[in-house]
This record gives structure tokens, C-alpha cells and sequence, in this order.
């Protein structure tokens, strides 16, 4: 059975799946396998309590990390679907979130890298939901909508094709960076765009 394919749990069970599965996904280092089992879990828990902003929120985040590091690009897809699915309902739940439009952006382009065709379509939903999320809180994940979008903005093409703009990228980049030094991604990401500036 996937990670991701949700079953009906009572609400006793969601609760205690939504414990369960945060103290597997906080665990260090994250490995896929745990974090399989972690998402497993979350998703679980989001599916049983469908009003609950912080359950779909954390089963988004989980979500994500496979989408990004699972092995196999079916598994890959079958959780950026389900975390944008999850990160949907959580901005639903609560539109001034910041989180909800955060993992919705990144599940979002997660798709988009397994899923080619969905590429282009994916930028302008991601860049709408990344901008919704820095406006509500720019500090959440380290600055991670900042660090984002300037990613975006380097890595996609210019105007009239796409966003791009490498003087955009660094500028936000260099925001991200201001805000957590110590993060490490800020500064790579912050290298690439003074280089391609």
C-alpha cells in the first residue's frame, strides 16, 4: 500500500496518528524510509480531521520530502499530488496561513519536476502562492518563500516565456539570507544568483 493512500480512521486514531507520525518526521537525520512512514501517518491523520489547518499542514510538509527524495518518480508524483491535495484544503481552512500557500507552492513545483507538462502552468501557481505566503510571514521556514521565489525567478526563463529574472532571484535571495545567514540553503542559493548576476 503507498504512503499516501488514505484510509478512514475515527478521530482518537487520527490524533494519535497525527503524534505518531510528527515524532517520526522530527526525527534526525530523516531518512525516506522514515519519513515514508511519518507521511503515511500525517496523511492518514489530514484525511480523518479534514478541519484541522496544522494536520494538513504537516502532512504537506511530509509530503513534500518525498516528493522530492523518494527514488521511484511514480512515488515521487503520488506524494506531490497528495500534498498539493492536503495543502489545498489547509488554505482553505485558513487562507491567511502562510503555511498552507507554502507547502501548495512547493508540492506544487515538486509536481511540475516529475511531470514535465505541468511546468509551465506550475510557475504561475507557484509564484501566486509563494507570494501569498511571504506577504503573511516571511520568516516561516527559514524564509523559505523568499529563498523560493528567488529560485524561481533564476531558474525560469525571462518575460514573455516565464518570470525569470536573475535581478529578482538575488534580491529575494538576498532577503532570505539577511533574515537566517545561518541557514545554509540561503547562502547556496544566494552564491547562484550573485553568480548569475
Amino acid at each position: 500500500m503507498s504512503p499516501v493512500e488514505p484510509l478512514a480512521l475515527t478521530t482518537t486514531e487520527a490524533k494519535a496518528a497525527l503524534v505518531e507520525g510528527g515524532k517520526l518526521f522530527a526525527e534526525q537525520p530523516r531518512t525516506v524510509e522514515r519519513v515514508r512512514a511519518a507521511a503515511r501517518q500525517l496523511a492518514l491523520a489530514a484525511e480523518a480531521l479534514r478541519e484541522d489547518y496544522a494536520a494538513q499542514c504537516q502532512a504537506a510538509e511530509a509530503l513534500a520530502f518525498l516528493g522530492e527524495y523518494e527514488s521511484s518518480p511514480p512515488n515521487r508524483l503520488a506524494a506531490a499530488k497528495r500534498g498539493i491535495v492536503l495543502a489545498r484544503q489547509a488554505r482553505e481552512l485558513k487562507p491567511a496561513g502562510a503555511e498552507g500557500h507554502y507547502w501548495y507552492a512547493v508540492d506544487t513545483g515538486l509536481l511540475a519536476d516529475v511531470d514535465r507538462s505541468y511546468g509551465m502552468n506550475a510557475v504561475s501557481e507557484m509564484e501566486a502562492a509563494l507570494k501569498k505566503s511571504l506577504a503573511l510571514d516571511e520568516k516561516y521556514d527559514y524564509a523559505g518563500a523568499s529563498r523560493l521565489l528567488g529560485i524561481l525567478h533564476l531558474r525560469t526563463p525571462p518575460p514573455p516565456v516565464s518570470i525569470g529574472s536573475a535581478r529578482k532571484g538575488l534580491k529575494l535571495l538576498q532577503r532570505a539570507a539577511e533574515l537566517f545567514p545561518d541557514y545554509p540553503e540561503n547562502q547556496l542559493y544566494l552564491g547562484e544568483a550573485l553568480r548569475e548576476n
